[in-house]
């Protein structure tokens, strides 16, 4: 339905078969799918940066990937499944779209939205970024942590220690 979109997917493939299976697959797109390897730093910015959307969808668990957090730092709109922490980076329906299962047509179905939707895009690219700097830039990190060491640290200081004694 979007002639001017080009799709990349960037990374290693689990099995030469699959590769092979959708390389073809993708040969009557006429171009617009492209693969790409394993991206190095300065590529994979370079790739976010010149992207309007993100499409990470695991089928499998994930902790909580990194991927994702470069995607909300470059302010891209992203669809993925909820998997791992990854339901608690991106804001369904704020910061991206979160679905249960990476079901096909639900994936391109929110990625549609997203291309054909300028404004939706924008809002959603902005939100991304947004979410990034409140909440997980290095700085927040710190100051989770130090939190976390502070209240730590009052549980088991000496007035605590009394009060557990007496009790």
């Amino acid at each position: 339905r979007q002639p001017n979109v080009t799709f990349r997917f960037v990374g290693e493939w689990e099995s030469p078969e699959l590769e092979d299976e959708l390389r073809t697959l993708a040969e009557s797109a006429g171009g617009q799918i492209e693969f790409l390897a394993q991206a190095d730093h300065e590529t994979k910015v370079a790739l976010l940066h010149s992207a309007a959307v993100f499409l990470f969808p695991p089928v499998e668990p994930e902790g909580h990937p990194r991927v994702v957090l470069e995607a909300l730092a470059a302010g891209l709109p992203i669809v993925t499944t909820d998997r791992g922490a990854i339901c608690e980076t991106v804001a369904d329906g704020e910061s991206g779209f979160v679905l249960p299962d990476p079901e096909p047509h639900e994936l391109a179905k929110r990625i549609l939205s997203l291309v054909e939707d300028e404004a939706l895009r924008e809002r959603m690219s902005a939100a991304a970024r947004e979410r990034y700097i409140a909440l997980f830039t290095q700085e927040q990190a710190d100051r989770v942590l130090s939190e976390w060491l502070e209240s730590v640290a009052a549980a088991s200081s000496p007035e605590r220690e009394t009060q557990r004694a007496l009790q």
